[in-house]
Parts: C-alpha cells; structure tokens; sequence
C-alpha cells in the first residue's frame, strides 16, 4: 500500500474513532502506532521503535519521551504524543524541546494523533527550533505534504536531504502564513509599503485606510482572477483531450540527456507519456521530474499526467511507472533503479 493510502486509511479510521478516542494512550495505539508503522518502521520492534524512551536531561533522571526511532541503537526522530482531544500549540512543545536536546537526534515530531509538527534544528545546532518547519494534518493531506512526509519513511530517510529543503519548507510556510493574514486583514505595514509604491503624497491615516480597502479588493480580484484562468485552463485541455485520437503506438525515446536532465517515458492506457528527470546524482531519491514547465516529484508527475486520461486516479508510484533508456546496452529501465544501481546513476550523469 502507497504512503498516501496507508495515511488516508488513518484519517477514515480516526474520523469513526475520534469521539473514543479519550487519552492519550489511546491515541498512541489508534492514531500513532498505525502513522509509524505506515512510515515502514517495525512497531513491534523496540530496537526500531523505542516507547517511553529515557531521555535524562540537567539534574533530571528518568524523563521519558513516548516514542524515538531508532537506527543502529541511536535515535533519530523523537515523537511526544498528546491526546487527540488536545488542540496542538507552542506551549505542548516544551518538553520536546528538552528531550531534544539531549539527543542525537536531529528531528522532533509533537503529535495529538491527527496533526503531526516536525521539528528541526535549523537556527542552532542541537536546539530545537520554536516552530515547526512542516504541519501535516492526516484529515487533509495532499500529494504534496505526502512527498514530505516520504522523507521520514525507513526506506528514504536521509537527514541530511532532509535539512537540506527543511530550511525552505519552514521559511516558506512563514511566508505564506503572513500573506493569508494580509489577504483577510491587510496589515499597516503591509498597506503601507504598497501604498508608498503608488502614493506620491503624505500617507496619513485617512489614505492608508483608504488603500487598505483598495489592497483588499485587489487580493479578491487577483485570486478570482486567477481561478478563473485555471479553469479556463482545464475546460481547453480537456477539450483538446476529447478532439484528440489516442495514441496507441509508442517508440521509446533515445537517450539524449545532458547528464542531468533525462529523457523518461511511459504508457498508460494506450497513451505514450513523457517528461523529464531532473537527476539528483548525489540523492537519486531526490531527483524531480518538469513537466510541463513546472517541476513535480516523480509520483505527482505520474498523476498530473495520467490524470489527464484518467482523471479519477487517486494515487500512483511514479518510480515504478516511468522508464529511461540505459546510455551503455540501450536497455530500457525503470527510474526506480536510479535508487538501487549507483552505476546507472553515473553512466546517465557522464561520468561512467
């Protein structure tokens, strides 16, 4: 079962759950247990999965975190659990925040069982960060948040990946955060700093409040806009689907990459597909997929594109769907063995 399937499963088994759902034991054994186990780590395992795992800290013996993923007797991702009853914020994270830092670890998670905030260090080394750098709400995933979460699975797990596009993550949804703020209430400074691009006169009170209702219905007209033009988008394409006849004969590709940006193709339904693989030669696990101008994990890349021939498709590995033609026998092969054949990875990148 796909990532996103074991995590929607949580979300059905929790929406029936939740008004049992009374402690915080039980949230361990309904919503935590199920998350980690669909992350690939052996539940069953207390070498892989620690529970109330001893993290002493200062003149403290015997504190214990309620769960620490474990690789090769050390942790690496500390999970302190609340009950799915709590409403997550700032002032559950304290204790993490200790246990943090009197471990090897580099990761935090603090859970009530439906949402799941991950920490890092990113402003100091071996000091948890006060926010989060990903929130992930299993009640209203998306393929995007999945692609994040993969990260953390047993099979993909790299910290150093992970830091790497951890900082972006978090400054990112900062960002975001502040400007869904501003679209429903447009804050002075904010106002200001638009109002002074336009405004060649004393911005007095009586102008800025004048501006702010002008900047609050240009974010109106600028998001329906933009719908708009997104639907518009979809009805053409789709009539561009339905005029068109399908393809049913496919001719792989030869290989014409630069080293770094593959030629990849597929076959769906009678329909040839094809892209190309953004090559992450250090991390191939890393590596992306452009389509149509806009660069997409390799399994959201499969279903924007098959999505076009079978729009109720749900989920797709795209490691085990697209296909590349090998430089040395002509040989075409899965993209899923860019993670297994690290020859592979340098014939394609030039360097074999």
């Amino acid at each position: 079962m796909d990532l996103i399937d074991s995590i929607r499963n949580i979300a059905q088994q929790a929406q029936k759950q939740l008004d049992f759902i009374e402690t915080e034991e039980a949230t361990k054994n309904s919503l935590v247990l199920p998350f980690i186990q669909a992350l690939g780590y052996n539940v069953f395992d207390i070498t892989e999965v620690a529970p109330e795992y001893v993290a002493d800290f200062g003149t403290k013996r015997g504190e214990k975190i309620d769960y620490a993923i474990l690789h090769d007797g050390k942790p690496i991702l500390l999970i302190e659990v609340k009950s799915a009853k709590t409403k997550l914020g700032n002032e559950h994270v304290s204790q993490l925040f200790r246990y943090y830092s009197t471990s090897e670890a580099r990761f935090g998670i603090l859970t009530n069982g439906l949402q799941y905030w991950f920490y890092a260090d990113l402003d100091k080394v071996n000091q948890m960060d006060d926010k989060p750098f990903l929130i992930v709400d299993v009640l209203r995933i998306d393929e995007k948040m999945i692609e994040e979460v993969l990260k953390f699975t047993k099979m993909e797990f790299n910290p150093e990946y992970i830091l790497s596009t951890a900082s972006a993550l978090k400054y990112t949804r900062e960002i975001r955060l502040i400007l869904e703020a501003d679209f429903r209430h447009p804050s002075e400074d904010f106002v200001r700093y638009l109002a002074g691009q336009l405004y060649r006169g004393s911005l007095t009170q009586s102008v800025v409040a004048e501006f702010r209702d002008l900047v609050r219905l240009a974010f109106r007209e600028f998001l329906n806009t933009r719908i708009a033009s997104r639907l518009q988008t979809v009805i053409e394409s789709e009539k561009a689907t339905d005029a068109s006849e399908p393809e049913v004969a496919h001719l792989a590709p030869s290989y014409t990459g630069d080293g770094r940006r593959i030629p990849v193709f597929a076959i769906y339904r009678g329909h040839s597909m094809s892209a190309i693989l953004l090559l992450n030669e250090g991390y191939p696990r890393g590596s992306k997929i452009l389509y149509d101008d806009e660069v997409l994990s390799v399994s959201n890349a499969a279903m924007r594109v098959i999505r076009t021939v079978n729009p109720e498709l749900k989920s797709w590995n795209g490691w085990t769907w697209w296909m590349l033609r090998d430089p040395i026998d002509n040989k075409d092969r899965l993209i899923d063995d860019l993670r297994k054949d690290n020859a592979l990875v340098k014939r394609l990148a030039g360097k074999d």
